[in-house]
């Protein structure tokens, strides 16, 4: 809405009617375009971020040289706090379809290194 509004004043105020249209229409297009990329961006950030924290929880559970599977399961019950839908906290939850590559990913790692 907000990109309406003010796509829509800059435009009349360089068209009157007409500008006021395309001018509404192109504030529209620039907000959603800029919606999409700071998702984008926010996803991303999240992703590396579990990353990490999964990559220091494996090196943390490979320190003894053996991975238990006790280890093994409180690493995929933090997962599932992140994508359970159950999870209504202020925290965005991470979309499945990032979640499960990474989980899979880390459970293959600690299973070949220590196992």
């Amino acid at each position: 809405m907000f990109g309406l509004f003010i796509g829509g004043l800059i435009g009349y105020l360089f068209g009157r009617f007409p500008g006021l249209l395309i001018g509404a229409v192109a504030g529209v297009l620039l907000t959603r375009y800029i919606k999409s990329r700071l998702w984008q961006k926010l996803r991303n950030v999240q992703t590396d971020f579990l990353e990490s924290v999964f990559a220091v929880m494996g090196a943390l559970c490979k320190a003894d040289g053996v991975v238990t599977r006790d280890e093994i399961q409180v690493a995929e019950r933090l997962f599932d706090g992140f994508v359970s839908p159950a999870n209504t906290g202020s925290a965005p939850r991470l979309p499945s379809t990032v979640a499960r590559p990474m989980t899979s990913t880390w459970m293959r790692n600690c299973n070949t290194s220590c196992g």
